[in-house]
């Protein structure tokens, strides 16, 4: 959907408990880190990022209501076009003000010492005309301009401050930007009443100052103008313009009075993952939760993407206007799933045509293919532990994870149990490869699953199997929900949205290696937001193995630095069923944490398919 849907309200929780068979991970030396990649010179970055001064994290709290590229460039638009008209005007006024020329323009201004020649006679009427423009003009868009500087001044205090000269630039220009509108606000306010206030004049100061600005302004454009052109892409200017016939109809007050009825009631959306249970399970969690039995429920099925595929279909819902409120998200005990099934169900004629193989096995063509050994999965896996560990430590799941208690009311379960600190590539090392044993062994068709890899993809060769049990998902049990609404509801019902879905979207790839569709699926995300992805300041990619986020990484050219920030499913696990709402509630809290606007969620599922989709923080 490239219209931008209505406001979801993301809140809810999860927690995982550990039922893996796995074996343990021995605590080694210290783990390994993934650096930032700092631009030249790096010893000098690299020092700042060490040395985090008090009061940082304080000051990146700093909340703006300006948020969003597309609001932000709206904003940035309008100074755009109103800035330099306010900086001619100004200008001009200095030229007119005397009797010749230039006159009025302070002295020793180098090079922008004008010739002095007489008007025919004295251009009064220019002054005026001129002055007033810019002081009118000025005056109007003041708001503006404070609004603009909200949203950047929590850019200034961002630490480190810079990784190399070009973020050096951009936070100069930040500077000069945000000190010269000040001081030319200040200064031109203090100009227009200096003869019946102070009696001296602010002239000079006001002239001097503007060029100070003058120079943030343009550098600010020449760095921000590309970004504030796809922010200004990323939705239509028409439609979000457009009011319905429908919403222009007073809606009838509630009895109290207060607000109006809710015109639709509550749905549910949620992936019952277990045949054990069936789809019934929505139903009954629905009725135990004591909800109304009005409450109707839907259990869809996309394999690993259904959890993230139930909120996107309760935002297209909502979109639709078909609902108004609906909790999707999903759960899944794995410690009581059953394995026995192959994924083509035993049927021939798809095996003719496609040769499915276990996931595991399609992850390490992908890494055979791709060319990461087993020391790249493993750096992958270790530096997984690493996040969650300081994200645990830092309780930066402490917003959406709900403890588990007891009828009595005593927590039994209130964080993850699967993250194991301390891992290292050493200790991950000692750990047998999981599939090397099932890949070799020749079937009832007399091939392998290698030999079926290599029938779909000769170049491949030799299978490598390097992913085992460190460096893949964990086995879990674990739900999550989140609350997707309309903005009409919301607030009729004074809730505070916290994000906006902007788009989904899911593409298939071929089905014998499986999982390399969420690069697709995330481009083509993008290119429906009129995005790049620049754009995204943060990714989730489930490391349903070490293989996957990799070639994603590679394929789109991402920052590491920017996926995966507080770990993922290697250390955290992976219940199938919640894993894609457990997602977004992670990119949520950690964009709101760090005062960042957009962020991608994307997850391969079985058969070849992939989920996503892009939130962006309100």
């Amino acid at each position: 959907m490239t219209a931008p849907s209505p406001p979801p309200k993301a809140s809810g929780g999860h927690s995982e408990a550990h039922r893996s068979e796995d074996p343990p991970v021995t605590d080694g030396e210290a783990p390994e880190t993934t650096e930032p990649v700092y631009g030249f010179p790096a010893g000098l970055w690299r020092a700042l990022e060490r040395r985090r001064p008090p009061g940082v994290s304080l000051l990146q709290r700093w909340r703006s209501p300006l948020r969003g590229p597309w609001l932000t460039s709206i904003f940035g638009s309008a100074l755009l076009i109103g800035l330099p008209v306010v900086i001619l005007t100004g200008l001009l006024s200095y030229i007119a003000y005397g009797p010749q020329f230039g006159q009025a323009i302070p002295g020793d201004v180098g090079w922008l010492t004008l010739p002095t020649f007489d008007w025919p006679s004295r251009p009064s009427w220019l002054y005026r005309l001129s002055q007033g423009v810019h002081v009118g003009l000025g005056l109007i868009i003041i708001p503006l301009v404070l609004a603009k500087l909200w949203s950047v001044i929590p850019r200034l205090f961002a630490w480190p401050p810079l990784r190399s000269i070009a973020q050096l630039l951009e936070r100069l220009s930040l500077l000069l930007l945000v000190g010269g509108i000040l001081f030319e606000i200040a200064t031109g306010v203090l100009n227009i009443q200096y003869d019946y206030i102070f009696g001296f004049s602010f002239y000079t100061a006001h002239y001097y100052g503007a060029w100070v600005f003058i120079a943030g302004f343009v550098t600010h454009v020449t760095i921000k103008l590309p970004r504030m052109i796809t922010g200004l892409r990323s939705r239509s200017f028409r439609t979000m313009l457009r009011t319905s016939r429908a919403d222009t109809q007073p809606e009838p007050p509630d009895p109290d009075g207060l607000v109006a009825a809710n015109p639709a009631p509550p749905t549910v959306s949620r992936r019952g993952a277990l045949a054990l249970v069936g789809a019934g399970s929505l139903f009954v969690a629905v009725l135990t939760a004591g909800w109304p039995y009005t409450v109707p429920g839907l259990t869809i099925n996309r394999f690993c993407g259904g959890g993230q595929q139930a909120v996107m279909a309760a935002a297209t819902g909502v979109l639709a206007g078909w609902q108004d409120l609906v909790v999707a998200g999903g759960v899944e005990s794995m410690s009581r799933h059953s394995y026995g099934q192959p994924l083509d169900a035993g049927n021939p004629k798809l095996r003719e045509r496609y040769p499915l193989v276990p996931q595991g096995i399609a992850a390490d063509l992908i890494a055979t293919l791709e060319g990461f050994d087993r020391h790249a999965v493993d750096s992958f896996a270790a530096t997984s532990q690493d996040r969650a560990a300081m994200a645990i430590k830092e309780d930066r799941f402490g917003h959406s994870v709900v403890p588990v208690s007891d009828e009595n009311g005593e927590v039994l379960l209130d964080r993850d149990e699967h993250p194991r600190p301390g891992t290292t590539v050493e200790s991950l090392a000692g750990l047998p490869a999981s599939f090397e044993r099932s890949g070799t062994k020749v079937r009832a068709d007399g091939r392998s699953y290698d030999d079926m890899c290599r029938a779909a993809y000769p170049a491949a060769g030799s299978i490598q199997h390097v992913h085992h049990a460190g460096n893949s998902s964990g086995v879990v049990d674990g739900a999550a929900a989140m609350v997707v609404a309309s903005n009409d509801y919301a607030i009729a019902h004074g809730l505070r949205p916290r994000a906006r879905i902007v788009t989904g979207a899911v593409r298939g790839a071929e089905p014998v290696i499986m999982l390399t569709a969420p690069g697709p699926s995330a481009e083509a995300c993008l290119t429906k937001a009129g995005m790049t992805a620049s754009d995204v300041d943060l990714w989730e990619i489930n490391e349903a193995f070490a293989a996957i986020p990799l070639k994603v990484i590679r394929d789109l050219a991402l920052d590491p630095d920017k996926v995966n920030v507080n770990g993922g499913a290697i250390a955290l696990g992976h219940p199938i069923g919640a894993t894609g709402a457990i997602l977004f509630q992670t990119i949520i809290d950690e964009l709101e944490r760090r005062d960042l606007t957009t962020g991608l969620v994307a997850m391969c599922t079985g058969g070849g398919m992939a989920t996503a989709t892009i939130v962006e923080r309100i």
